[in-house]
């Protein structure tokens, strides 16, 4: 459900944050408490946006690719692009957002091991890790799924990438780049 990328780079990004994702219909990432995450961020955009329109823009994408289109047209405006885990730790937005020069923002320190013969993703991506210490060895689930408990790591996380420095902004687009 992918497009051609013509000219899918512009110089200037028009929105800081983008997240693109539904927070419904997928069964493995309820049952995981990874839904929960993808609420508190989609709500998060959503205030950011009333506050200023630029700063997070929020896309519906299925797991089927309905609102791909779209999604792929807001990652190639945005700066950061939002990949919480869903119903496995990767997701096609990961190498969406590498491949339209958006920085990709994990919430799950295994999000940057995938795919380490292709790029070196500490470099070229933020990490907010968002699972408890408590997690068992090798276990990808959250304690807690009420999408309240994740609203002040959200709100968080969304004022920092928003405050971040032009320099250190370029340096990780330039890392992306190469990517």
């Amino acid at each position: 459900a992918r497009l051609p990328l013509a000219a899918a780079r512009p110089a200037e990004r028009t929105t800081r944050i983008a997240y693109a994702g539904a927070v419904w219909g997928h069964l493995d990432s309820e049952a995981m408490g990874f839904n929960a995450w993808r609420r508190a961020i989609r709500d998060e955009c959503r205030r950011q946006h009333d506050k200023d329109s630029n700063s997070c823009k929020w896309s519906w994408v299925s797991m089927r690719g309905s609102g791909a289109p779209a999604a792929l047209t807001l990652y190639a405006a945005s700066t950061f692009c939002l990949q919480p885990p869903g119903d496995t730790i990767s997701r096609s937005g990961i190498v969406d957002a590498v491949t339209l020069g958006c920085i990709p923002v994990f919430f799950h320190p295994q999000q940057r091991e995938l795919w380490t013969d292709h790029w070196r993703a500490a470099e070229a991506s933020v990490l907010f890790d968002w699972t408890p210490a408590a997690w068992a060895e090798g276990a990808p689930q959250p304690l807690v799924k009420d999408p309240a408990v994740y609203a002040a790591r959200a709100a968080a996380m969304m004022a920092e990438l928003i405050a971040w420095p032009a320099e250190r902004v370029a340096a990780l687009r330039e890392a992306v780049a190469r990517a």
